[in-house]
């Protein structure tokens, strides 16, 4: 058994606080993967976080990235265990994902209840769900194609993350 981390977190920015505001007062206004230095070495990754930020798309990233305004404000881990496969296949879609853009369109379609996703561009959450969906974890009810839809906040009302906190 392997476990894939993800992290959930609130931070102040523009982007967060308007995704705060879309979702009507949020815990949560991102979400991102969460790697070991041996992790990140053996997936040949720059920083032990993944996710889909505003201003750069799908990048892995170190603690430098929340400087300059981007404090951290509320953050909480967790740890699903899955297959050794399923860890392989996630993982694979993940690396392949680093540098798709970000999904502003999609940010607004949520606030104004539109499909106004673009293809192969993702929202934290939506990458996070389509990463583990592609290794056959289901963290909501969700059909695939419609992870666009899916928030940090409502993926944080998972199932799958109850008795799975962690901290690193």
């Amino acid at each position: 058994m392997a476990k894939i981390q993800i992290r959930f977190l609130s931070q102040k920015d523009f982007i967060s606080t308007v995704i705060e505001f879309v979702e009507g007062g949020s815990e949560f206004c991102h979400v991102e993967f969460v790697f070991s230095k041996d992790e990140q070495t053996a997936l040949g990754i720059a920083g032990p976080y993944v996710g889909s930020h505003s201003n750069a798309g799908i990048q892995a990233y170190n603690d430098s990235y929340y400087v300059g305004g981007k404090t951290i404000t509320r953050e909480r881990n967790y740890n699903l265990s899955v297959t050794d496969e399923q860890y392989a296949t996630i993982t694979s879609f993940i690396k392949a994902r680093i540098g798709a853009e970000y999904d502003f369109e999609d940010i607004l379609g949520i606030m104004l209840h539109k499909d106004w996703h673009t293809a192969n561009r993702f929202i934290c959450s939506a990458f996070v769900i389509a990463a583990l969906w592609a290794g056959g974890v289901q963290m909501l009810n969700v059909l695939p194609g419609y992870q666009y839809k899916v928030t940090p906040e409502t993926a944080h009302l998972s199932s799958l993350l109850i008795g799975n906190w962690c901290s690193y």
